[in-house]
């Protein structure tokens, strides 16, 4: 696999009090978002040449979240501002639907995906958006991994140079790491994830938590925010600065596994008279009740529990492989 590089050179060694800072670091452009902005460092939003990434699950909202993003940057830049958002899975003619169903249309869209003709773009806009590393493409590399680090190598060294900030989407396991290779999120810049959440402990449906994992540019923050059918509610966080170890270690997994032991044990204990009224008597509400009804399902499927009878009349007991 190619190794990582963003055109980084040594200069020798100095002390670091004697170094210029460039002043693009601190001519900070923003997104007209409060909540937005403080994501990406002090409340001022991008520096020039930054490389981001987002991950998150297929379905959470990212491409909702990017164009409201490039639309507020277009709208409340003080300088006019030039944004791109390239796509590899999903034409612009999907892309101009949704924009027009969340309101914004002064997001430019492409769907080009090729290493070296994104990497030329740098030139012309202040952001481009890469949806996503894995669908980029590059003539003679072979392997994903290959092509990734191609692309971090090349987009990244020329969106430094001709000061464009990068944000590349990238796609998200079920342990919540973002998937390809880990020194992508290393030569980031800054590196969001978005999670779920749950929606009883923020008494809300359809929130997620926006973490900013990394920041080289300001400090990370972590907020949730909720989808409505215009898209995120940026304007008004649900909650901000969140117990991150908590939401992470909360993970759906972890709900359904202590679920799936509440309902073995319950199953366990009525000894073969277990029904579906007791679903109701141990979740407590009809949402958890289709969860608990579901497990039952997936627990005969392997065997864990037998069913005897059917519909409302049907009981369940202990199998073979759960005693």
């Amino acid at each position: 696999m190619i190794g990582m590089s963003l055109g980084i050179k040594s200069k020798g060694a100095v002390s670091l009090g004697s170094v210029d800072i460039p002043d693009k670091y601190f001519q900070r452009f923003g997104t007209g978002i409060p909540s937005i902005d403080n994501m990406f460092g002090s409340g001022g939003g991008f520096i020039k040449g930054q490389i981001i990434t987002i991950s998150a699950m297929r379905g959470a909202g990212k491409t909702t979240a990017l164009l409201q993003i490039l639309n507020g940057v277009v709208e409340n830049s003080d300088s006019e501002k030039s944004c791109l958002y390239l796509s590899g899975e999903e034409a612009v003619e999907q892309l101009a639907f949704t924009a027009k169903r969340i309101n914004t249309p002064n997001v430019m869209a492409d769907n080009i995906t090729d290493v070296d003709e994104i990497s030329k773009l740098t030139k012309d806009y202040d952001i481009i958006v890469m949806d996503s590393m894995n669908s980029l493409t590059s003539e003679g590399k072979q392997s994903r991994l290959a092509i990734e680090s191609y692309a971090m190598n090349t987009i990244g060294k020329n969106a430094k140079n001709n000061d464009c900030v990068v944000i590349f989407v990238l796609h998200q396991t079920k342990s919540g790491n973002s998937s390809g290779a880990s020194s992508i999120d290393h030569s980031a810049d800054t590196c969001i994830k978005i999670f779920n959440v749950d929606s009883e402990e923020y008494g809300e449906l359809n929130c997620k938590a926006f973490c900013v994992d990394k920041n080289r540019f300001g400090q990370t923050k972590d907020s949730v925010f909720r989808m409505t059918k215009k898209g995120w509610d940026f304007t008004d966080p649900i909650k901000e600065d969140i117990d991150r170890d908590k939401s992470k270690s909360e993970t759906r997994s972890d709900r359904k596994q202590i679920e799936l032991d509440i309902l073995i044990e319950a199953i366990k204990a009525k000894r073969g008279k277990f029904n579906l009224q007791n679903i109701s008597e141990i979740s407590g509400d009809m949402k958890i009740c289709e969860r608990f009804n579901r497990h039952l399902n997936s627990l005969v499927k392997v065997g864990s529990i037998k069913k005897i009878g059917r519909g409302q009349d049907a009981r369940y007991k202990m199998g073979k492989k759960q005693k």
